[in-house]
């Protein structure tokens, strides 16, 4: 990708909603993939005429028929390892849909429960971040003791940053940064600038707070002249436009998974739908969700009794053909993460040369 492309995509947060899309579109066709097994399946067709009156039964408070779908895809997602991994990921993407949806419209408590529901699974995918603990440790708490203006705003979507009063118009600190912090002075400097080295993109203390100040001077001359540079990108998902591209991209990541079905694979065996490499057992990524339920434990524990051992995160299917021994370890490399450090570390491009020696 060009370089100015992908400034213009950090700064409008492209790169992040393009990255989510694709986690939504996936699990849409997934889930569609398997309603249509449970539709095709011989020994449930009477689930056709109970899913005809599941409005009516649930209304009137019968759950019975919600079990019995839950019955049939645990028995799918029980076909093999393959199947359970794609079950994960769908339940993973559910967990990034309540995120946003807490960050969106301002819910504190669903907020909270995100966090926590998706704790365990950092652990287990080896991001051993302490102050994520503290922080849910601490917001839990914390909401009792303020005061009760404060307390009230908290609740009523005052954690995170709103640019306009509508609905689904919250955002979250870490993308607001990139937003807003870095649209209005066009990235000229600041840490999403790619320049050659890094003491010359990474602006001083001092220029941060003077960029930061000239963010309302900016605005002010917008609107003296009666210009914006800045363009809402909350609504965008419900253009007539979004839904239909939406609705042929999931079409064909439902014809690519009827060629590369996850659930027709071996039992004992997990395969990556595009390559068709089989793991070894040393690969227990499709067990992550076990995992991060054992990790579970950690949650709410004091600060000092919290011990996490990356030896417990689940090991990847990439970690057969990436992975290198460090002093009789097994070390796995991220051959895009190493590329891009060395890119870093590197005064001219003629030392690229000894890099790669």
């Amino acid at each position: 990708m060009p370089k100015t492309q992908y400034n213009t995509c950090v700064r409008y947060g492209k790169a992040y909603s393009r990255a989510l899309r694709a986690h939504f579109l996936t699990q849409t066709a997934l889930l569609s993939f398997v309603l249509q097994l449970v539709f095709d399946s011989p020994e449930i067709s009477p689930m056709r005429r109970k899913l005809l009156d599941m409005c009516r039964k649930v209304y009137r408070g019968s759950a019975r028929v919600l079990r019995e779908a839950d019955v049939i895809l645990l028995a799918i997602q029980e076909r093999g390892r393959t199947a359970r991994l794609w079950f994960q990921f769908i339940r993973q993407v559910e967990l990034i849909r309540l995120f946003l949806r807490a960050e969106r419209v301002g819910d504190w408590d669903l907020h909270l429960h995100a966090v926590r529901e998706m704790l365990p699974y950092f652990h287990a995918a080896g991001h051993l971040n302490k102050s994520a603990q503290l922080y849910l440790q601490l917001m839990t708490s914390s909401a009792s003791r303020l005061p009760p203006a404060e307390r009230d705003a908290l609740f009523g979507g005052g954690f995170c940053v709103r640019k306009q009063d509508k609905l689904w118009s919250g955002n979250f600190s870490d993308q607001t940064i990139g937003m807003d912090y870095m649209r209005l002075p066009k990235g000229y400097r600041g840490n999403n600038h790619a320049g050659q080295r890094y003491k010359e993109y990474y602006c001083s203390l001092g220029e941060k707070y003077a960029i930061y100040r000239t963010v309302e001077v900016i605005r002010a001359l917008e609107n003296f002249c009666g210009i914006s540079v800045i363009s809402s990108y909350q609504h965008t998902d419900i253009r007539d436009a979004r839904i239909n591209l939406n609705a042929d991209h999931k079409e064909k990541f439902k014809n690519w998974l009827a060629q590369h079905n996850p659930f027709d694979k071996p039992a004992d065996q997990l395969v990556c739908l595009s390559s068709g490499l089989v793991a070894d057992i040393t690969v227990s990524c499709d067990k992550a969700f076990m995992i991060s339920a054992s990790m579970a434990k950690y949650v709410g524990r004091a600060f000092s009794d919290i011990t996490l051992h990356r030896k417990e995160k689940a090991v990847p299917l990439s970690a057969m053909n990436r992975s290198i021994s460090v002093q009789g370890a097994a070390v796995q490399v991220n051959p895009t993460q190493l590329f891009h450090r060395i890119i870093i570390a590197q005064k001219d491009v003629s030392d690229l040369e000894q890099h790669f020696a």
